[in-house]
């Protein structure tokens, strides 16, 4: 006999497979991907992920090649370790200006980390939208997802709700130089006891 779950799972498997798969499928192309280290009056303070996507934007530009630019960092103050997400939008078909989203997060499965924010403002460079994150589960989580290889950003433009999200395929190399500068950062921020 087939219990209420697994008939529920059994008759919603597909279709969600399929909503997942397009939620996530939207990116065209990676296009740059570069990781740097950050350093703050001189002192070694965090690590970058640099990013260009050319994505199709069906959330909010009925499938228009949308270029996001953006960067992922992993950054120490005081202490206390924190993520910021940078980004910024423009149509990948014409020439324009970048244009700030109204929010952007990261997302891990059917998770986000959106309730990890802790401030967002616009950034020096016209055009892109800074995000501040804590360190919870799904921002860690998706930071993570960076090092392993593909990470997921949503965000929404002005006067939306519903988020376009889209993969950043980081190739191996860069992929490794994250990671590995986010271990020197964790060292660095938690020195071995004696």
């Amino acid at each position: 006999m087939i219990t209420l779950g697994k008939a529920w799972a059994s008759a919603v498997a597909l279709p969600m497979s399929l909503l997942a798969a397009s939620a996530t499928a939207q990116t065209i192309q990676t296009t740059n991907v570069a990781t740097e280290p950050v350093f703050v009056e001189g002192q070694f303070r965090g690590c970058t992920l640099v990013f260009d996507v050319i994505l199709s934007d069906t959330r909010f530009r009925a499938g228009e090649e949308t270029y996001a630019a953006g960067s992922l960092t992993l950054l120490e103050a005081n202490g206390n370790l924190g993520v910021g997400l940078r980004l910024g939008l423009a149509s990948a078909s014409a020439d324009g200006p970048m244009e700030a989203p109204e929010t952007a997060y990261l997302v891990v499965g059917t998770r986000s980390g959106q309730s990890d924010l802790r401030s967002s403002f616009e950034s020096d460079v016209p055009g892109y939208r800074n995000f501040a994150f804590g360190l919870g589960d799904a921002t860690s989580e998706g930071l993570i997802a960076f090092m392993t290889g593909e990470g997921t950003v949503a965000y929404t433009r002005q006067g939306g709700s519903a988020a376009q999200l889209f993969t950043v395929q980081v190739p191996p190399e860069a992929a490794e130089r994250f990671y590995e500068c986010t271990g020197d950062l964790l060292r660095a921020v938690q020195p071995s006891q004696p």
